[in-house]
Formats: C-alpha cells, sequence, structure tokens
C-alpha cells in the first residue's frame, strides 16, 4: 500500500501523539508519589527516569511534528497552517532540550500553548469538516483558559495539576485527531491560502 504524503504526515503525527502520551503514562507511574492534581506534567523531568519524558514526548514528539508538517506543506499550497505547525514543534523539542530546571522553561510552556491553540485554531485551512474545525477551536480555546488560570494563579481549590491537564492534553487530542483525519484522506489541501 503506497501512502500519499497527506496520509504520511498524518500517520507520523499519530506516532508522534501516541509516543508522547505513553511516555507520559510510564513516567507517571514510574515517578513514585507523582499526583497529577498537585504536579505539572513538566515536573515528570526530575523522576527517577527523568529522561523518559522530555526525550520521548518532547523531543522526538518535537521532531516528528515538524516532519509531519513538512510533508502536509510539500502535498498542498497551504503554507500558514504547516508553518504554525514547524513552529510547535520546535518550541516541543524547546520544551524537552530546555526541561523545568531552567528559569526559563515556564515562558518557553506559554508560548507553546500559545502556538499549539494557534496551529489548532488554523486546521480550517486543510480541513473540510466543520465538526473538526469547531472542535479544534474548542480545544484551543480550552488550552488557552488553562494557561490563563495557570498564569493568574487560580486553581478553584483543586490544583495546579489538575487545571494545567488541558493546556497539553487539548493539544495531544487535537493533533490525534487530526493525524487520523489526514491518514484517512479526508484534507483538503488543495485550496489556496
Amino acid at each position: 500500500m503506497r501512502f500519499s504524503k497527506l496520509s504520511l504526515a498524518g500517520t507520523i503525527l499519530v506516532v508522534a501523539i501516541l509516543i508522547a502520551l505513553l511516555s507520559v503514562i510510564i513516567a507517571v507511574a514510574l515517578y513514585p508519589g507523582f499526583d497529577m492534581t498537585t504536579h505539572l506534567v513538566d515536573e515528570l523531568a526530575f523522576g527517577p527516569y527523568a529522561l523518559l519524558y522530555p526525550i520521548a514526548s518532547l523531543i522526538l514528539g518535537g521532531l516528528l511534528l515538524i516532519s509531519g508538517a513538512l510533508l502536509i506543506q510539500n502535498s498542498s499550497k497551504q503554507k500558514l497552517f504547516p508553518s504554525l505547525l514547524v513552529i510547535t514543534g520546535l518550541i516541543t523539542v524547546g520544551l524537552g532540550v530546555f526541561t523545568a530546571s531552567y528559569s526559563f522553561h515556564a515562558l518557553i510552556g506559554l508560548i507553546w500553548v500559545v502556538f499549539g491553540s494557534l496551529t489548532a485554531i488554523f486546521t480550517y485551512k486543510i480541513v473540510k469538516s466543520q465538526a473538526l474545525r469547531y472542535l479544534s477551536v474548542l480545544l484551543a480555546v480550552s488550552a488557552l483558559i488553562s494557561l490563563f488560570l495557570i498564569v493568574s494563579g487560580t486553581t478553584f481549590g483543586i490544583g495546579i495539576g489538575l487545571i494545567g491537564l488541558p493546556g497539553g492534553f487539548a493539544f495531544f487530542v487535537w493533533a490525534l485527531i487530526l493525524g487520523l483525519y489526514l491518514t484517512f484522506g479526508k484534507a483538503d489541501v488543495s485550496a489556496k491560502q
């Protein structure tokens, strides 16, 4: 079976997100006392398997996002969406290289949520599905609300970890759905911006 560049890009996005999610699940399971309600996911870089999360989830995931974005760009006339995805991938790699032990990691995380959300919103440039367009915006808005709550220190008494989850996992959900959508050939990439 021969894959189109777009189908391959979708498959790469799916693989990137599955690797990222599995590395988070494994790192949480191996980190004694890690509690998703009181810890941000980035704190997994301090656990007993500290390299698992930043290398597998962030660095490898970011490189795969960039690869998928370049395939999308090569198979379409769309430039804005793949460019945003490349930038998001580069920022993801930056989060993995400059883990939470660096003072500016939080700033990189803030920029990641903003660019990841913009990338999700600009999904409308390549998909026909109204449902996916609306879902992409909804996920982006939930990530931005999560970011706002973290920056403002508002936790509603449920813990910073739970407030922060939508920031990252909304992007994971969006990228997984988009990857499946592209893999099965439903995207409209022929339209000009």
